[in-house]
């Protein structure tokens, strides 16, 4: 029987991943990682839902290493004019890492999430995949992982949907089966990213970087702003510009503290360079390749030609215009199945 290591929060999807892990006959031990002051309730609830499985359940503390590989970069993107993805960030230097060694330090095969996404096999590579429920499907946020983790990875609900998990979750008397899940981002509950950041700031007894200048493409000013890590590219709401049309975030231009506002059809780029690769085979592409990219969670699949360049990044050039990609965000590549091939960071330009 192999023993498997399952990140817990207490919610649907851990918990109900624990009862379908026991069922596929797997030992398995459930942690719950603290990764923010005022968490400990997240613990007690993933050690009540531990405890309706009947498996084991522990809890360690990350809450440095959180601050230090997520939340403080996070803050420093912001304020350099970029978007991360803190999800990505965690499950890249936080979440799996650590997973990977509780494991192997209580001896434990194999680790499992409750993410939604499959492992696919391919010519004994492994990839990560999209799930059945498109809706839900987190493979976006997994391209990190190399062949480290996906070789000894366990989803139970790749082939689920939500609602399918959260009626099983209740046909099986699961706690869990009636918490309302939150959609923000895990430590900005409300999901005020720049209220966030004037906090951080503020605790840190650092000042906030000064309002500028709304400009339009060719430099004239049409405002001010409060904060250029207040914005990101697509952004409508929130401006305070009176026009005679809508305006939107095309561009931050941290150097000379300016954002700068145009049209809808301003967002769209033909475009956009890639640094930061990582591919789960472990091996970089050297020529041009076809494939689907999405770069942003909720985007769709854009298809494009991918074109390697001497410096290493990768210029990802679209069939279609695509909408606002931001710097900062990841853009994920998708092949066969859709199977994510790999993925870096987006820097908007030629």
């Amino acid at each position: 029987m192999k023993k498997v290591l399952l990140a817990m929060s207490g919610g649907v999807d851990s918990s109900l991943s624990a009862l379908r892990l026991l069922d596929a006959g797997y030992e398995v031990e459930g942690i719950t990682f603290i990764m923010r002051p005022g968490d400990e309730t997240t613990g007690e609830r993933a050690a009540g839902a531990a405890a309706e499985a009947g498996i084991g359940h522990r809890v360690v503390s990350v809450e440095e290493e959180f601050s230090r590989a997520v939340t403080l970069p996070f803050t420093c993107e912001y304020l350099r004019g970029r978007t991360p993805n803190p999800c990505v960030l965690c499950n890249m230097r936080i979440k799996f890492p650590l997973l990977a060694r509780e494991a192997d330090r209580l001896g434990c095969e194999l680790i499992a999430t409750g993410h939604y996404a499959k492992i696919a096999d391919i010519s004994g590579n492994k990839f990560i995949a999209e799930a059945a429920d498109r809706t839900k499907d987190q493979s976006y946020f997994l391209w990190p992982l190399g062949q480290d983790i996906l070789s000894r990875l366990v989803l139970p609900l790749g082939d689920a949907t939500k609602s399918e998990v959260k009626a099983e979750a209740a046909r099986r008397g699961l706690s869990a089966a009636s918490v309302r899940e939150s959609q923000d981002i895990c430590f900005i509950p409300g999901g005020d990213v720049g209220g966030y950041i004037a906090g951080q700031l503020e605790s840190e007894g650092r000042p906030l970087p000064p309002e500028g200048d709304f400009t339009d493409s060719e430099g004239n000013p049409l405002g001010r702003h409060r904060g250029i890590w207040r914005y990101t590219p697509g952004q409508r709401r929130g401006l305070g510009v009176p026009a005679d049309s809508r305006l939107y975030v095309l561009k931050l231009d941290v150097e000379n503290n300016r954002v700068i506002l145009g049209r809808e059809s301003d967002l769209y780029t033909d475009s956009a360079k890639v640094t930061g690769l990582s591919f789960a085979s472990g091996e970089t592409p050297k020529e041009p390749f076809r494939s689907a990219v999405r770069l942003r969670y909720t985007k769709k699949f854009a298809p494009a030609t991918v074109i390697p360049e001497e410096d290493g990044s990768f210029t990802v050039s679209f069939d279609a215009p695509q909408r606002a990609p931001a710097p900062g965000q990841s853009a994920v590549f998708y092949s066969e199945a859709p199977v994510t091939a790999g993925g870096g960071r987006a820097v908007i330009g030629g």
